[in-house]
């Protein structure tokens, strides 16, 4: 049991700052995701501002009230520890597009729309209220499906979201990276002004690596997809998969 509200019932991830499991809330009977911190997690040299993302995270979704966004139930520490906090939040049966992707390879055009039209959807809502996601890729977007049978996107994970708000607090540290190599934008890397139009970058690599198969940068060496992020163009979709046939 978790604070005397939650049942526990198993894990769903598991990661180097935290477990998410899924649960019960009790007593409604409602199946929810339960994101906890490690216990012994208190910081790092390299992230010692991450006790303060997890809260502004939490608070942040706590406010994101739209259907392509994961809905936020409850946040807090949990009752008898001293470095342990928890975010409750909507349990989403299905897949990750990371998942579907690795499955299947190339996504056709047309269902490659319909997701990125609701991940941009999603991002709009999260950029009305002047919050930058910053860590956009196929693991942090899930596919689910509705009542109808319809799929429906859900944008998870803002563990490094950034306020645009003029004062807002940088929780991350000059001279780090935090984030998928894979899909960040070239300010983003190279520390420069960071705005709305970073996720949007992220979600125009995602859109070509559904349509393509492979990311347009994608090294086994991070710091080479660095590199090619902020000196090379993106590759045209044929010279990185030759099967490849995109309207």
């Amino acid at each position: 049991m978790l604070n005397d509200r939650y049942q526990i019932h198993s894990v769903l991830a598991n990661g180097g700052m935290g477990k998410i499991y899924r649960g019960e809330q009790i007593p409604l009977g409602r199946a929810v995701a339960i994101k906890v911190r490690h216990i012994g997690y208190v910081g790092s040299k390299e992230d010692p501002q991450f006790q303060k993302r997890f809260f502004l995270e939490a608070s942040i979704l706590s406010k994101l009230q739209h259907p392509n966004v994961v809905t936020l139930f409850d946040y807090g520490r949990i009752e008898k520890s001293d470095n342990a906090y928890f975010m409750v939040m909507e349990f989403l049966p299905g897949e990750t597009l990371h998942r579907r992707l690795r499955a299947r390879g190339v996504l056709p055009a047309t269902e490659t729309l319909a997701l990125v039209r609701q991940i941009a959807r999603g991002l709009r809502e999260a950029h009305r209220h002047e919050v930058v996601h910053r860590d956009l890729k196929p693991s942090n977007v899930m596919l689910v499906a509705d009542d109808d049978g319809d799929e429906v996107v859900k944008i998870v994970d803002f563990g490094l979201v950034k306020m645009l708000a003029e004062g807002a607090e940088e929780l991350t540290k000059d001279g780090t990276f935090l984030g998928s190599p894979r899909y960040m934008s070239p300010e983003q890397i190279s520390h420069g002004r960071v705005d709305h139009r970073t996720d949007i970058y992220s979600l125009g690599i995602i859109m070509y690596e559904c349509l393509c198969g492979r990311a347009p940068f994608d090294s086994e060496k991070s710091v080479h997809t660095l590199i090619a992020h902020l000196q090379q163009p993106p590759p045209p979709m044929r010279e990185k998969n030759p099967d490849v046939a995109v309207p």
